[in-house]
């Protein structure tokens, strides 16, 4: 073996005389690391190197890269090994699962899911969600506008109707607006067809349809401050009408643009989607909200102390949330380190977690978001005219 180098405890040496740097720590009394010890591989490729005033050579930062198991956006897909003191890690696979003990799978099966609305695709082959309605029958059928599948409704009687209850929290939604859209087509009889938002107090129709081509229906409502039983419902006109719908969808206002990654928070998954924070819901299978903002778009989430905190872009405040229901100011909340748009968790200085935010090409980092004053000074990112586009951590 050749005698360690000057940035090694250990060197390891192959045959062929090359080599590899092993650094070896001790902790006599760290209680997670038995033993009082761990490895940690140094990477043999050399770091990226200055070429000019703008350019670097060119290494991803995707090499040698481990990611929690416990970080669920990052690890998914991952293999999964132990080293000596079972310390889990994840490497590289090709096609294939490994994140799970004791199996490999060759792959996993991907449902279109949708937000807001239940099954509004169709593409589970199955009528679930759209149940609820009155003197109305419900099938699959492969005649899809989009996909494979879509629903037919088939009129029982006279003004039949197709209802989905919505699944959320009404209350969430108060005083917000809403697109309801869906396409629509007449396979048998002479009647028509409209789309309907009702929120327990009022409701809004759509335009009606007596199309036999795949024809847009759309209605747009402001919900009561008061709603309490939002629905989404399909009115066929004559008795014993069929008609085929797909491609149903609600559209919140200000758009459904998706800003950030999903995170885990209190064991459920959560997401920015527009204005909203939305969260999975694994029994119905779709995205709901748990917060609507009336003015500004969600621009970053993270897990953070125990907290959720949700980014608004860079004229407003961020928002803390301790259950991922109810959300708040924080303390103090002044000057500009109020603002937060792109959000990670990160590793300081220290070696210790952080949340670091960015405000145009501006970040900073605390370890105490409840009060704006706890934030470090800002430090500048690039040129003013380039704001900040996505902050990843690798931690």
């Amino acid at each position: 073996m050749s005698t360690a180098g000057k940035n090694a405890d250990i060197t390891v040496a192959n045959a062929d005389g090359s080599t590899n740097k092993v650094r070896l720590s001790l902790w006599r009394d760290a209680p997670n690391r038995p033993g009082g010890w761990e490895e940690e591989i140094i990477s043999p490729t050399p770091p990226p190197q200055p070429q000019g005033d703008v350019n670097y050579a060119a290494q991803s930062p995707e090499f040698g890269r481990v990611v929690s198991q416990s970080d669920w956006h990052l690890g998914f897909g991952a293999s999964r090994f132990t080293d000596l003191v079972n310390f889990p890690k994840y490497g590289y696979t090709d096609g294939v699962l490994a994140m799970f003990d004791g199996e490999l799978v060759p792959s996993y099966q991907e449902y279109e899911v949708d937000a807001i609305v239940q099954n509004g695709r169709f593409e589970t082959g199955e009528t679930t969600g759209w149940t609820n309605g009155s003197n109305t029958s419900v099938a699959i059928s492969t005649d899809a506008r989009s996909g494979s599948y879509s629903l037919q409704i088939t009129a029982t009687s006279s003004s039949g109707t197709c209802t989905q209850n919505y699944l959320g929290t009404d209350s969430v939604l108060a005083s917000r607006e809403m697109t309801l859209v869906a396409y629509a087509k007449r396979v048998s009889g002479s009647g028509s067809i409209k789309a309907t938002i009702a929120d327990g107090v009022g409701s809004t129709d759509s335009s009606t349809s007596t199309s036999t081509d795949w024809t847009l229906l759309k209605a747009t409502r402001t919900l009561n401050g008061s709603t309490s039983a939002v629905q989404f419902t399909f009115t066929l006109s004559t008795n014993s009408d069929v008609f085929r719908i797909d491609d149903v969808a609600i559209v919140l206002e200000g758009g459904s643009s998706f800003n950030s990654r999903p995170i885990e928070f209190e064991g459920g998954y959560y997401a920015s989607m527009g204005r909203s924070v939305i969260k999975w819901d694994e029994t119905n299978d779709a995205w709901l909200p748990v917060y609507l903002d009336s003015t500004y778009e969600i621009t970053g989430i993270e897990n953070y102390g125990g907290n959720l905190i949700v980014g608004r872009g860079d004229s407003t405040n961020y928002l803390i949330s301790g259950d991922g229901a109810s959300f708040s100011n924080p303390s103090t909340n002044s000057g500009n380190a109020r603002i937060a748009n792109k959000l990670a968790r990160v590793l300081n200085a220290r070696g210790d977690w952080a949340l670091m935010k960015t405000r145009a090409n501006q970040a900073s980092l605390t370890v105490d978001p409840s009060d704006t004053v706890n934030w470090g000074a800002e430090i500048q990112v690039g040129d003013a005219d380039r704001t900040t586009t996505s902050l990843i951590s690798g931690a």
